[in-house]
């Protein structure tokens, strides 16, 4: 009895596992129709790490063909709008304003050099300007240095000798007489005189004058004259007859001075020697001088 109802069971299995299996296949097919559905919609979740190992393991399909690149065409002239011309206009403003600075730049620089050249030109000039100024003005100061002293030598009073003269006294010192006329146009002022003698071999010191003057006067006018006297020191018999003789020099020297009518200091300076042979007072080689 057990045999017959396993084998009940087993014909009971094998008529039903036909259909279950039937309807096993019929649902895939409509999940699998329901996932592509859903996969162009949204993408498709990752799979496990299982999976992921399989599929490196499987060889890659075909790789897909690269895209056909279409070509499209550009216009020459692309469409631009209001902001793009008014952009476009503005660089091309910038851009004619930079070159006309470049231009102005330019314009400077050629300007500033012939500046330079005319400056330099001016400086030339000017220098060459001023030293004819400063050689005339030295001229004109010269020539009136040259006026003034010839006018001045013109007008001046010259004070000199009319006559000089000896006189051998009876006594032991010898007089000489000296005498002044002014030669000029205008008068002499305070003039004064100076003198001195020596009778003896020894070497005479012409620079020896006395403190004060032997004789004053005034003023000499014009053509004006007066007369001076000098007396030696007191000397023997036989040396004023040696003297006279010309076995000892007898010699007499002065100094005059007087200012012109300039304010201008001017002196006369004398030296004579008794000459017995012309019998007079005559002048000596050095030492009579004037300014």
């Amino acid at each position: 009895m057990q045999h017959i109802a396993f084998g009940g069971c087993l014909a009971a299995l094998l008529l039903v596992a036909p259909a279950l299996a039937q309807q096993s296949a019929e649902k895939p097919s409509a999940t699998v129709n329901e996932g592509q559905r859903v996969a162009g919609e949204t993408p498709p979740p990752e799979k496990d790490s299982g999976e992921s190992a399989d599929r490196q393991k499987t060889p890659p399909a075909d790789p897909l063909p690269p895209p056909t690149p279409v070509e499209r065409e550009i216009d020459s002239e692309p469409a631009c709008g209001p902001r793009c011309e008014a952009a476009q206009k503005r660089e091309e403003a910038d851009l004619v304003a930079q070159q006309r600075m470049a231009d102005s730049t330019g314009d400077i620089v050629v300007v500033t050099e012939w500046q330079l050249y005319v400056g330099g030109v001016g400086i030339v000039l000017l220098i060459g300007t001023l030293w004819l100024t400063i050689k005339a003005t030295n001229a004109a100061v010269e020539a009136n240095k040259i006026a003034r002293e010839s006018s001045e030598r013109q007008l001046r009073a010259y004070v000199g000798f009319g006559k000089i003269e000896i006189k051998w006294g009876a006594d032991t010192r010898i007089t000489t007489e000296v005498n002044f006329i002014n030669h000029g146009t205008t008068p002499a002022y305070q003039v004064r005189y100076y003198a001195n003698a020596s009778v003896s071999n020894t070497e005479v010191d012409f620079s020896i004058l006395p403190i004060e003057p032997s004789q004053t006067t005034a003023d000499l006018a014009q053509h004006g004259r007066f007369n001076a006297s000098l007396f030696t020191a007191p000397l023997g018999a036989e040396q004023v007859a040696r003297a006279q003789k010309g076995e000892l020099p007898a010699i007499f020297w002065g100094r005059l001075k007087y200012k012109d009518a300039f304010g201008e200091d001017r002196f006369v300076d004398y030296r004579y020697q008794w000459d017995a042979r012309v019998g007079r007072l005559v002048a000596m080689s050095e030492g009579n001088k004037s300014n």
